[in-house]
């Protein structure tokens, strides 16, 4: 999905290419992550660093927020770190999922997830003035852990 978007804004890709073992030395470093609430109950974690504690580090961040009720979480992942592909899966079997990729400063492209605190969208409500438009909805919402079948309240 990511190429098909890239794609889609007319960015070429020269190279993009995904890692699916952790072949990367970590080592020691702790990792650095940086976390903000705004009004709307929203919460951003941003990975800065990835480090040796990068699981356990968004686990319990993650837990924080949904202990004081904030609705939605946005986990922002370098899309230039080769950890960002390998540990997608280990932030999906946390409950997030796929939410978009956004823009930063100096280049840097942020592959968003996000994880919906006790809620499910109703995407049937979403209305798209392009195809392009459909189709990252519904790979979006065929990726949404909270779906099971039954009709959002």
């Amino acid at each position: 999905m990511i190429g098909k978007i890239f794609s889609n804004i007319g960015f070429e890709i020269q190279s993009f290419e995904t890692t699916t073992a952790d072949n990367t030395d970590r080592g020691e470093k702790l990792s650095v992550i940086r976390t903000k609430s705004d009004a709307y109950q929203c919460a951003h974690i941003f990975v800065e660093k990835f480090g040796k504690d990068i699981l356990l580090s968004i686990s319990k961040t993650l837990k924080a927020f949904c202990v004081n009720r904030v609705e939605t979480v946005y986990l922002y992942l370098p899309l230039t770190c080769p950890e960002t592909s390998y540990l997608c899966s280990e932030f999906e079997s946390m409950g997030f999922f796929f939410g978009g990729l956004r823009p930063g400063k100096e280049g840097t492209i942020w592959l968003l997830l996000q994880y919906l605190n006790n809620q499910k969208y109703d995407y049937d409500k979403l209305r798209f003035c392009s195809d392009f438009g459909q189709e990252l909805m519904q790979y979006i919402k065929n990726h949404d852990p909270n779906l099971d079948g039954t009709e959002p309240n």
